[in-house]
């Protein structure tokens, strides 16, 4: 019996905790295992495919798909201008783009 208790505990303590990370872990983003009395969240996906969903859900849902209109975007709030260095990068992109016919 206490050691049901004790199983039923270590279900209740992560429950709890998923309760928190309940949005993120019903939607495929988080995974967890128990350790004892604690559970140990990782992400199911590298943080460059988590940074490419997340642009591309802001792009689709303020920008109507935009990529110019979410650039000019980032460019309007940013705090900075651009380096030179981040110019060069965004001309390649854009050459390299033109050059794939997208």
């Amino acid at each position: 019996m206490a050691k049901q208790l004790l199983d039923r505990a270590d279900i209740v303590t992560c429950n709890k905790q998923v309760r928190g990370e309940g949005m993120p872990k019903r939607k495929g983003f988080l995974r967890h295992r128990r350790e004892g009395m604690k559970c140990i969240y990782r992400p199911t996906q590298s943080q460059e495919s988590a940074s490419r969903f997340a642009l591309s859900h802001v792009m689709n849902t303020f920008f109507q798909g935009s990529a110019a209109d979410t650039v000019a975007a980032v460019f309007d709030v940013s705090s900075s201008d651009p380096s030179d260095e981040e110019l060069d990068r965004l001309e390649q992109v854009i050459e390299r783009t033109r050059k794939e016919g997208r």
